[in-house]
């Protein structure tokens, strides 16, 4: 069948506040945010690499956190894989039940995710596609499943890479060819294919995995003579990216290419919708659902095949299921996911090609920069200002981070190029490859990190652990510090061309990627000891201010026991962990409090481990307190209304609303032990409670103040405060 074609109108979008699990109603003083990625491909993995992004978000973000920013210098090559390829390994591997299958044109291999041996190979047959480079293969059940240069889809039996059956997906005698990895959703296989030299419309294909029969095709352009056409004659739009999924909407996302003939611009009046576009499907059917045109009328083959990268979390103080891409044609773009809405568009790399922003946040072409018989000069030249290369986000620090690359080209075009494929040239000037860290709310770059001469080939891996892995130009592969962008280690193994992954596997956790035909995987050494945890603070690790300090036991624990006099109601009263400032690190601590002997029920009572701030021009403490009496009880009820619209909102916001009202808490009940941690990376805080695996609280460009060491054990007047395995971690 085919896909019907349509603009669905833009609406406007009011989620529900999303409710913040394993955590207490908050107060926040300072900007929050609650992200958390598609639900995996049901979940993120940990011991598999189990599709094309590792899960269903594009955020190529690991929860694996055994290779450090502190241990990583100790990371060591554990086995190497040969091709025999001289070309340069593109495709990102898929590890399933402990087996690695990556591919190359006509070519995977099946190999022990463990020691990289050889468990089968599979050759498809010679033949005369156009072999550009492979971007990976899908598993599905006991299936792996190829797309070939001759845009044929091969399905394999992952056992042995024995052929299963074998279609065509487009014809590749018309110009098509595939490098597609497929993306499962359900029991759709959904398949892309390429075709830039010809003028055939952009095709996206849905596979029944069972039996190889086509389910539905979807058409970003409709073929030549399609009535009611809104491409303007254009044809192109090919999706040879894997997409995105969502499966709470239930749609997938799909980034189109460039609309042909690709540099003659006036044989195709209009904007040429879909091409250069992210468009949301329904995966039973096919049927578009909204679209959004990243470069309307591209003349400059600017592809909007990049990554759309699924985040929630909160934006312009409004909590959001949101679409992150950055753009072949420079631009960073933050789409409302629902419905398609604009909500951020702002360059990321050089580009002069565009006028102004319209309405819809679309760049308006200028007319003076499409190609011309004497040629002009643009930013950024055909390879963009980003490309294949997929872009990975770190939740914890709302950074996306991409491969970008500021450059120049000229383009040409006279009427003897015609009006078929190509038509037309364009020459590169200048290219100059940068790793970027772009706070998703902003558009800001927070870090930079130069990679050399031209666009750098590798993709990018994040992990929780405060890792980012990617390579350079000048042949090394990377480990930097997602903080601040800062080299932590790199091993020269050729130029890497496809994106990290990584697993763990017996304890032991694998960072993958190519150089040149080899893939690598590193590991900590075999058996060395990781990094071990620190001991636990005694009380001579405290000095204090207004209080009393003492080792003692509480409720069965060893504690230390910091009391606050009730005299101490006008002067601050707490305890100083020595020589505890530091930039990066975690604080962990088992905490309780309660009335001191002899103090009424009406005492406003409090204790907490806090850091203190400097945020917006005004210092901030964040701390726990728990209950306490009647006056509590008002200060809460207060703040509750005051605040109730507010689950998640910004430093400025709070202040403005109730600058008295500083304090951010989660109420406690006295005298029960309660799970607090904090984490501190460059600029950002992040709070964790009860265990929870998501942070209740993230604190955005902040600093620590070095006034009083930084960390503090907390007591309100007329309080006792124990704390219990109190561990501090610096980076």
């Amino acid at each position: 069948m085919k896909a019907r074609f349509r603009s669905v109108g833009v609406q406007g979008f009011s989620p529900a506040s999303a409710a913040l699990k394993g955590c207490a109603t908050f107060v926040l003083t300072a900007a929050a945010l609650a992200i958390g990625g598609a639900q995996s491909f049901e979940k993120r993995a940990v011991d598999s690499w189990p599709t094309y992004h590792g899960d269903y978000s594009g955020q190529r973000h690991s929860p694996l956190t055994q290779i450090t920013p502190a241990n990583v210098s100790q990371m060591t090559l554990a086995w190497a894989f040969q091709t025999g390829q001289s070309a340069s390994i593109k495709s990102t591997p898929i590890v399933m039940n402990g087996m690695l299958y990556v591919s190359a044109p006509d070519q995977m291999w099946a190999i022990d995710a463990r020691t990289a041996r050889q468990v089968w190979q599979y050759r498809y047959p010679d033949n005369t596609g156009f072999h550009i480079g492979h971007r990976g293969v899908a598993v599905y059940k006991d299936s792996v499943f190829l797309t070939t240069p001759d845009a044929h889809l091969v399905a394999l039996d992952a056992r042995n890479g024995k052929v299963k059956w074998n279609v065509e997906i487009a014809d590749a005698k018309k110009g098509y060819w595939s490098t597609n990895a497929p993306l499962l959703i359900r029991n759709h296989l959904l398949v892309g294919v390429a075709g830039d030299f010809d003028n055939l419309p952009g095709m996206l294909t849905s596979v029944d995995p069972e039996t190889g029969k086509t389910q539905w095709v979807y058409y970003s352009t409709p073929p030549p003579g399609t009535p009611g056409s809104t491409s303007g004659g254009a044809t192109g739009g090919q999706m040879w990216m894997t997409g995105t999924y969502d499966p709470q909407l239930d749609l997938v996302y799909v980034g189109t290419g460039n609309p042909t003939p690709v540099l003659n611009g006036d044989a195709r009046p209009g904007d040429n919708t879909w091409t250069n576009s992210i468009v949301a499907l329904h995966p039973e059917t096919g049927r578009m659902e909204w679209g959004f045109q990243t470069t309307p009328h591209d003349t400059h083959d600017w592809d909007a095949s990049e990554v759309p990268v699924l985040v929630d979390g909160v934006f312009d103080g409004v909590q959001r299921k949101m679409i992150l891409q950055a753009a072949r044609n420079g631009y960073f773009f933050v789409l409302d996911r629902a419905n398609g809405t604009n909500l951020k568009t702002i360059p990321f790399a050089a580009a002069n090609w565009a006028s102004g922003i319209d309405k819809a946040g679309r760049p308006i072409p200028n007319r003076d920069k499409e190609p011309s018989r004497d040629g002009r000069l643009v930013a950024p030249n055909e390879a963009g200002g980003t490309n294949y290369r997929s872009p990975s986000f770190d939740p914890s620090t709302g950074l996306f981070i991409v491969s970008a690359q500021d450059s120049y080209g000229i383009y040409f075009f006279k009427p003897e190029h015609g009006n078929y494929g190509w038509a037309g040239a364009d020459y590169n000037v200048y290219g100059r490859g940068v790793l970027r860290a772009i706070d998703y709310k902003t558009g800001t770059t927070r870090w930079s990190h130069e990679l050399g001469d031209g666009a750098a080939p590798a993709g990018v891996l994040t992990t929780a652990s405060g890792l980012v892995f990617t390579g350079d130009n000048n042949g090394n592969a990377l480990a930097l510090r997602t903080a601040d962008g800062a080299t932590v280690w790199h091993s020269s193994i050729g130029t890497v061309g496809n994106a990290p992954i990584t697993y763990e596997l017996d304890g032991r956790q694998y960072v993958v990627m190519g150089g040149g035909g080899v893939l690598f995987g590193f590991a900590l050494p075999a058996g060395a000891p990781q990094s071990a945890a620190p001991a636990a603070l005694g009380a001579d690790r405290l000095t204090g201010k207004n209080v009393s300090i003492a080792q003692t036991t509480f409720k069965g624990r060893s504690a230390i026991q910091v009391n606050a006099a009730p005299d101490a109601a006008n002067a601050a009263s707490y305890a100083v962990v020595k020589d505890a400032t530091f930039r990066d690190g975690t604080i962990e601590v088992d905490l309780a409090g309660q009335p001191a002997a002899g103090v009424g029920g009406g005492a406003r009572g409090f204790i907490g481990v806090a850091f203190r701030l400097q945020a917006d021009g005004g210092y901030e403490y964040i701390y726990l307190r728990p209950t306490n009496g009647r006056a509590d009880d008002q200060v809460r009820r207060n703040h509750s209304t005051q605040y109730s619209a507010h689950p998640t909102f910004d430093f400025a916001r709070s202040r403005q609303e109730a600058p008295e009202k500083y304090e951010s808490y989660v109420d406690l009940e006295p005298g029960v032990w309660t799970k607090y941690k904090i984490e501190i990376d460059g600029r950002k805080a992040r709070l964790y409670v009860h265990g929870a695996e998501q942070p209740c609280l993230v604190v955005n460009d902040m600093k620590l103040d070095p006034r009083e060491g930084g960390v503090a054990l907390w007591v309100g007047p007329g309080t006792e405060g124990y704390f219990s395995n109190l561990k501090i971690t610096a980076r």
